[in-house]
C-alpha cells in the first residue's frame, strides 16, 4: 500500500468517524483496498462505499 492509498483510507475513515463500521463495511473497506490498482481507483472505491450508508 502507498503512502498516498493510506491517506485516502485515513480521509475516509475521518469522514465517517461519528459513527462505529460495520462488520460488511470492513471487509467492504478491504476489497476496495485490495481492488485498487491506483490512487484514484482507491478514491473512487471508498467514495463509493460512503454512497452505500
Amino acid at each position: 500500500m502507498t503512502q498516498q492509498q493510506l491517506e485516502a483510507i485515513l480521509e475516509w475513515l475521518r469522514k465517517n468517524n461519528d459513527r462505529p463500521i460495520s462488520f460488511i463495511e470492513k471487509e467492504l473497506l478491504k476489497s476496495a483496498v485490495d481492488g485498487a490498482y491506483t490512487v484514484g481507483d482507491l478514491v473512487r472505491n471508498l467514495s463509493n462505499l460512503t454512497n452505500l450508508r
